[in-house]
This record gives structure tokens, C-alpha cells and sequence, in this order.
């Protein structure tokens, strides 16, 4: 197979001539420079021999990527729909409607609404392990509370940053939607790691079992979102800095540096 330029064209758009009888169909490859096109099949009564937008033929890599962004923006406005109805009152229009494409685009993409809901999902929980692996594994972090600390400051600011991080949180405690994301529970079993590490360290107060003390720093940190609205003059930074100021001590006496530190940043 030969390739040339069309008279016209832009540089990147070439001609296919099948040098061994090609038929209408057939799937060729382009290459232009060092730039290797994906395969793609010219349509009936083409013949094979444009490549560019006289009969609108376009690169699969660019299909993929035009799909990838719709996907994107779909999941978005997903997110956005399902924290501000839940998912019983979310609509397919609605979505469709925020996203800027069809409802038929929708469905095309996602098997429905449960899928688009288990998608917002699972981006939120690459979010929250994001926020693991930035703070470091707990054993060579060597200050566990202070990880533990950091960590929900961390997830308070993607919480009030992140549409689909609070619709992920949502949905998994919406009676509606079967999720098959646990987010509290992620949050609950890294927090366990972080209190049996400080245990084992001698930092945690005596008697006190590390699972406890993982579940009352993850209750009170899902919670604070909601505190926010009570106490308007309470901004939720603020709110984590005093709650961790009454409730560190009791946990590791001594370790209450940890959490005054970020009030003041």
C-alpha cells in the first residue's frame, strides 16, 4: 500500500491507494511521519482511496478519545444530579440534560442509571486511595496519628472540592442504589491500619482497642459536612481542628500537636 497527500488536505490527513486490489471495506493503516494511525475500515462505495473528511472517515484514536471525554462529562453530571436528588429521583433526562448529550448517548455509554452510579463510585474511590498513597504507608510515615490527622483534614477538602466524591459518599448510603463501593468502610479499615500501628508504637491510650478509635475518627469526619450547616460560623476545617483538640487526647495522650497544626496553617 502507497501513501500520498490530497491536494488541499491538512498535513496530517493522507490518501490510501491499495496497490493489491483493495476493496470498498477493507481496513488499512495510516502513517504519517512517526505517527502510526489506528486501523480503520473506509465505508461502502469510498474504494479506499480517501482517508479525510470527504467522506467523513475518521481515526478510531480519535473516536476514543472524543468517547473517553464524553464519558467524563457523563459521570460529572451524574455525580452532580445524584448529590443534589439522590438516586431514586435522578433521571437518564436529567443527566443527559446536565451533560450537554442525548439521552440516547447516555445509554449508549451506561447500562442505565445503576451503572452511572457505580461509576461515580468507583472514581471516588481511586479519589480516596489518592489521598493513601500521598500520605505514605503508615509504618514508614513513623508518626501514624499525624497521618491519621493529616488525612482527615485531606478528605474534608476533597469532600467540599470533589462533586463526585460527595455523590460517591451518597450513594453509599442511599437506600435506593445497591452499591458495590464500601467508601466508609475503605475509610474505616485505613484508619484501623493507622490506630494498631500507633498501638503497637505504645501511643494509643491503655485499654483503648485501635477499632474503636478508627470508628469514632471516621464518625466524626463523615459528620462534619452536616455540622457545617448547623453551625454556619463553624467552617468544617475549623470544626475538624477542635473536634480533633477534645478527642486526640483521649486517644494518645500526649499527641495533641497533631491536630493543632493544621488549624493554624
Amino acid at each position: 500500500m502507497t501513501m500520498r497527500r490530497r491536494p488541499g488536505c491538512e498535513p496530517l490527513v493522507l490518501t490510501a491507494l491499495t496497490a493489491r486490489g483493495g476493496s470498498a471495506g477493507s481496513p488499512v493503516r495510516l502513517r504519517c511521519g512517526s505517527r502510526l494511525w489506528p486501523r480503520i475500515s473506509y465505508p461502502p462505495g469510498c474504494g479506499a482511496t480517501r482517508g479525510c473528511g470527504d467522506c467523513g472517515v475518521e481515526p478510531l484514536m480519535v473516536k476514543q478519545e472524543r468517547a473517553a471525554r464524553t464519558r467524563e462529562s457523563l459521570v460529572l453530571a451524574a455525580a452532580e444530579v445524584f448529590a443534589a436528588e439522590g438516586f431514586a429521583a435522578a433521571s437518564i433526562a436529567a443527566i443527559s440534560e446536565r451533560a450537554g448529550v442525548t439521552s440516547g448517548a447516555v445509554q449508549f455509554h451506561f447500562d442505565g442509571k445503576p451503572a452511572l452510579a457505580r461509576a461515580v463510585e468507583a472514581r471516588a474511590a481511586r479519589a480516596l486511595r489518592r489521598i493513601a498513597e500521598a500520605e505514605g504507608e503508615p509504618e514508614r510515615a513513623g508518626a501514624p496519628l499525624k497521618v491519621l490527622v493529616d488525612a482527615t483534614y485531606a478528605l474534608l477538602e476533597l469532600l467540599a472540592a470533589d462533586v463526585v466524591v460527595r455523590a460517591g459518599f451518597a450513594l453509599g448510603a442511599d437506600a435506593a442504589h445497591q452499591s458495590l463501593v464500601d467508601l466508609r468502610g475503605q475509610c474505616r479499615l485505613w484508619a484501623e491500619e493507622l490506630m494498631a500501628t500507633a498501638d503497637r508504637a505504645g501511643l494509643l491510650a491503655e485499654g483503648l482497642a485501635p477499632q474503636d478509635a478508627a470508628r469514632v475518627v471516621v464518625a466524626f469526619t463523615a459528620g462534619l459536612k452536616g455540622l457545617g450547616a448547623v453551625e454556619p460560623e463553624w467552617t468544617p476545617r475549623q470544626a475538624l481542628a477542635r473536634i480533633w483538640a477534645v478527642v486526640l487526647p483521649g486517644i494518645a495522650p500526649g499527641e495533641n500537636g497533631a491536630a493543632t497544626e493544621q488549624e493554624t496553617d
